[in-house]
């Protein structure tokens, strides 16, 4: 009986004492980056693998007067900081969703790139033809250890995750199996 006693005192040491690590680093909420006006920023995948193009979607409020414009800039961390040309984002027919897309280049999207930023600047016009901008996020979000602290502008970061593999289809030796049965059952007739 002494040993279970003697395992239990051990297991309720080593699990409930403090490990003495440092507090986890607090990030800011996604949504307190949003300016006036902005409901909603997302990028899909989420964590994309290398290779695949991103699409960043802003939504906004009604109530707030639409943008005559808005474009995505992108850049990567590394292995140097570099921004990608400007994307003119896409609106829906009422304004309120604009759609952007970040394309996979190899030669800007390097194998030692693995963290890209993006933010959007909304287009918003004025009078007189005197342009007012408003960029989404206000400060960065998610920061990589790798971002050059000299850089000025915010963005939000993702990382990119390894290449997607090929995997044969679940189907594949299904189909081959069945394609073998009717040669055999073709071969008896």
């Amino acid at each position: 009986m002494k040993p279970v006693w003697s395992l239990l005192v051990v297991f309720a040491a080593v699990t409930f004492v403090p490990s003495g690590s440092a507090d986890p680093v607090a990030y800011p909420d996604r949504a307190s980056t949003y300016p006036a006006g902005v409901l909603n920023v997302t990028h899909a995948p989420w964590s994309p693998p290398a290779g695949d193009d991103v699409t960043v979607t802003v939504t906004l409020d009604p109530a707030h007067d639409p943008p005559a414009a808005a474009g995505l800039l992108f850049c990567r961390v590394e292995p140097n900081y570099a921004c990608g040309l400007g994307v003119e984002m896409e609106p829906s027919s009422d304004a309120t969703v604009w759609i952007g897309h970040i394309a996979w280049h190899p030669d800007f999207m390097t194998p030692e790139t693995v963290h890209v930023g993006y933010n959007i600047t909304l287009y918003l016009g004025g009078p007189e033809g005197e342009e007012r901008k408003r960029t989404v996020p206000l400060g960065n979000h998610w920061v990589p250890d790798t971002y050059p602290t000299e850089v000025d502008g915010s963005y939000y970061f993702y990382a990119i995750g390894p290449a997607a593999e090929s995997v044969p289809s679940p189907t594949s030796p299904l189909v081959v199996g069945l394609f073998m049965l009717l040669c055999a059952a073709w071969r008896r007739r």
